[in-house]
């Protein structure tokens, strides 16, 4: 049995296979410790948005005080057809909505005025739990403003006894409403983790199948030119990205049982999404060989957590926020978002996916440049010499 062992260790294979070990070992902590250090300090990056409709004067008292005591990114919008359709697109985590009658509700003590929240549950669930609770501590504060302004309304029409007035103080401990209105509810749990689903099984996938296409092409190397194998390469890659793309959204539309996009969307969008991994992937091979595959390595953790499955990105560090927007999961995660949770289209991301996919071809054709031909001859020519 030692010298079955001492016989693996003399193997390159056997060391190669350690060190990788070692590497998911070394650089997964490294990149996910550093990537969500302090994620919670960060916070204050959420932006949300304030569409006062309120005819009185108790909506914009109330919207100050919001204003001063929030700890996010604040803004007033004019139009609440204009916010939602931010709110559509990811630029407001949630939008509250002050209606055109809530002075006149918080003055009457039979009336309760609703405080109207708009959440986009198609993000990470992060989001959909920090944004209720926010809306509970934001219907909390409203309430406080609405209270002294009710009772300061009433008190100015009559003076009252004590014991009415402590009655009506009762009365009035409550004035404001919660009320939710979720855009894109998500009810099932497994439906808002497809997006990083997607990400990891295409990205491994590519990886793995770029390690074994390296293999093959230095076997070929006696055989045909550098250009020939790239080629080929780029064919296989092609036809593979159709073929794998096609069964993964199949499953998906199968078992997933909420997909706001059609199958034809989802599938276009997970064939343009696997080419970009797959030429992403073979860059660093081509360039280093097979110790490529470690710089893979780190990719796939720096794609995990800079895309926005897991957490929102706007609560990343800053380093992590800028890379991610050179990097496929990205855009990958936005789109699979609207085309599975709901949103406002894919255009934008397939045009990045696409891009992306162009400039990992560019410096493919470079690294392949780069390299020493070893063809010296024909497959004709060698069968003939033997």
């Amino acid at each position: 049995m030692v010298k079955a062992m001492i016989a693996f260790l003399k193997k390159p294979s056997t060391v190669v296979g350690i060190v990788t070990a070692l590497l998911f070992q070394i650089l997964f902590p490294i990149i996910w410790l550093t990537a969500y250090d302090h994620v919670t300090d960060r916070v204050d990056q959420f932006k949300l948005a304030i569409v006062n409709e309120d005819r009185g004067n108790i909506g914009e008292k109330v919207v100050q005080d919001l204003s001063n005591h929030l700890s996010f990114q604040v803004t007033k919008v004019d139009s609440l057809k204009q916010a939602m359709n931010d709110l559509e697109q990811r630029k407001y985590r949630m939008v509250i909505e002050i209606p055109a009658n809530f002075s006149s509700l918080v003055q009457q003590l039979n009336q309760k005025a609703p405080f109207i929240f708009h959440i986009n549950e198609s993000n990470p669930t992060m989001i959909k739990n920090v944004m209720h609770s926010v809306a509970n501590e934001v219907a909390k504060a409203a309430n406080h403003e609405s209270i002294k302004a009710g009772i300061e309304a009433t008190f100015e029409q009559a003076h009252m006894p004590a014991n009415q007035a402590k009655k009506m103080a009762t009365m009035l401990s409550e004035r404001v409403v919660m009320k939710i209105e979720p855009l894109h509810s998500v009810s099932n749990f497994s439906s808002s983790m497809i997006p990083m689903m997607v990400v990891m099984a295409c990205f491994v996938g590519s990886m793995m199948m770029a390690m074994q296409m390296q293999k093959v092409s230095t076997e070929l190397k006696e055989q045909f030119t550098k250009w020939e194998r790239f080629s080929a390469r780029m064919l296989i890659n092609f036809a593979s990205a159709i073929i794998i793309s096609s069964i993964g959204a199949t499953l998906i539309y199968s078992l997933g049982d909420h997909l706001a996009g059609g199958f034809l969307s989802l599938w276009l969008f997970q064939v343009t999404c696997m080419l970009a991994f797959l030429f992403v992937a073979q860059i660093s091979l081509l360039l280093l060989g097979d110790a490529g595959a470690w710089v893979n390595i780190a990719l796939l953790s720096i794609q995990l957590v800079s895309s926005g499955a897991l957490i929102p990105r706007e609560l990343l560090s800053p380093f992590y926020l800028e890379i991610g927007k050179y990097l496929p999961a990205t855009y990958a995660v936005d789109g699979l978002m609207n085309l599975v949770l709901g949103g406002s289209g894919i255009s934008e991301t397939v045009a990045s996916l696409l891009w992306i996919t162009i400039g990992a071809a560019i410096l493919g054709l470079l690294c392949v440049s780069l390299q020493r031909d070893t063809w010296a001859h024909s497959p004709r020519e060698i069968a003939s010499t033997k």
